[in-house]
């Protein structure tokens, strides 16, 4: 707003996102094996690319999502690539169900992104609801959302990216989670502040 549009930094409001109560309030069990990550079987999420960095360094991983058409091209590279890896790889498909993705969170070694671009992640804000240890890209969002509590992996070739993954999964068991992300009552209440906020100012 204030590089684009010119609005003054004085009158710019920054409100983050929320998650929702079932993430927060998931309870602590013992952590297993998988990698997990969560998002669209797309070119900008870099799954198929992070699945290619799985295989190169033997960490198990467990992507969860879907694409957005079953014969777009990437997606059928990804179905390929999976189906030669079986052993490392798992893949079934978006969960829908709430608890479900939150026991999926509690109970995986750790959460991976590594997207090109995103403005917030809400999958990586509910993974770190679940207190589950983040890798991420080394982007300016994900710094200015989780600053020292991630690890962070460069956007680069999946065999570069490998050595990132081995040492987060390495790493991940003793890492200390991210602090909570709100809950969407309290950024509603961030909200009615700015709105109360204005409307005093307001000419």
């Amino acid at each position: 707003m204030h590089h684009v549009f010119g609005a003054s930094p004085g009158n710019v409001h920054v409100v983050p996102n929320g998650v929702e109560e079932v993430f927060l309030r998931s309870s602590p069990v013992t952590r297993g094996p998988w990698l997990v990550c969560t998002a669209t079987i797309t070119e900008r999420k870099r799954v198929l690319e992070l699945a290619q960095a799985a295989v190169q360094a033997r960490t198990p991983l467990w992507i969860i999502g879907k694409p957005y058409a079953s014969s777009d091209p990437y997606a059928e590279l990804f179905a390929r690539f999976l189906g030669n890896n079986q052993q490392l790889l798992r893949f079934e498909g978006p969960i829908s169900d709430r608890p479900q993705l939150a026991k999926v969170y509690r109970e995986a070694r750790g959460f991976v992104l590594l997207s090109t671009m995103e403005t917030r992640s809400l999958a990586a804000e509910e993974a770190a609801a679940c207190e589950c240890p983040l890798l991420l890209s080394d982007l300016p969002w994900a710094k200015s959302v989780f600053a020292s509590h991630a690890a962070y992996c460069p956007v680069s070739s999946p065999a570069r990216s490998a050595s990132y993954l081995r040492a987060f999964y390495d790493a991940a068991p003793a890492m200390k989670p991210a602090p909570k992300p709100l809950s969407w009552p309290e950024v509603g209440r961030q909200f009615a502040a700015v709105y109360a906020g204005l409307f005093r100012t307001s000419r």
